[in-house]
């Protein structure tokens, strides 16, 4: 345990650097960094549960009791989350497991959706509305910003999230006949969870 001094010394070498990569910017530490972080979090699940509720009122949709087990990871993963786009996700996500009629009770999509970037996500809603396979390339976006980096395929597979098919062309490809190609297609968990966080049930 660090003595009180050491503590203050602590803060005043980091503070500095703090500053610099914490968005919004903290001038204190000790309890009021972590008041402020608190706080900042809390006014992110207020966003996440302000829009949940438009939603649910919106769309006059019967709601239930969610499961502890489901409700605390998804405010307190949702809670770090500062991008509009990816927040939405999470309102939605949230309506869905309220959403009586949908009787949805997998505890993954609340994980799955934390390790996701703005960029990611994009490019699996559009390919998800627009329900493609890719062949002989990596998936895309639709605001032209290129197919997903090596990386960002890696982490989509590893959540499960996308497959790669190979395919022969067989006699019909011409001077790729015969040849295999590699397909990527989403995962049935993948359009579920992008239903559960992206549809509102009408």
């Amino acid at each position: 345990m660090l003595e009180p001094e050491s503590t203050q010394k602590t803060i005043e070498v980091v503070t500095p650097f703090l500053e610099k990569i914490v968005n919004p910017p903290f001038n204190e530490l000790g309890l009021l960094f972590q008041d402020r972080v608190r706080l900042w979090r809390f006014n992110n699940q207020l966003k996440i549960v302000a829009k949940a509720q438009k939603m649910v009122e919106e769309h006059n949709i019967t709601i239930q009791p969610v499961s502890l087990k489901i409700l605390a990871p998804l405010l307190d993963m949702g809670s770090l989350e500062e991008e509009p786009k990816l927040q939405d996700m999470w309102a939605k996500l949230l309506v869905s497991y309220t959403d009586a009629s949908l009787h949805l009770k997998s505890t993954i999509f609340p994980h799955i959706l934390s390790q996701l970037s703005c960029r990611e996500a994009e490019v699996l809603i559009y390919n998800f509305q627009n329900d493609q396979i890719y062949r002989f390339k990596n998936m895309s976006s639709s605001d032209g910003t290129g197919e997903l980096k090596s990386h960002e395929l890696t982490n989509l597979s590893r959540l499960g999230l996308l497959e790669n098919n190979y395919q022969s062309l067989g006699n019909f490809g011409g001077m790729f006949k015969n040849k295999l190609f590699k397909e990527i297609h989403l995962t049935p968990l993948c359009e579920e969870f992008l239903r559960a966080c992206t549809k509102i049930r009408d």
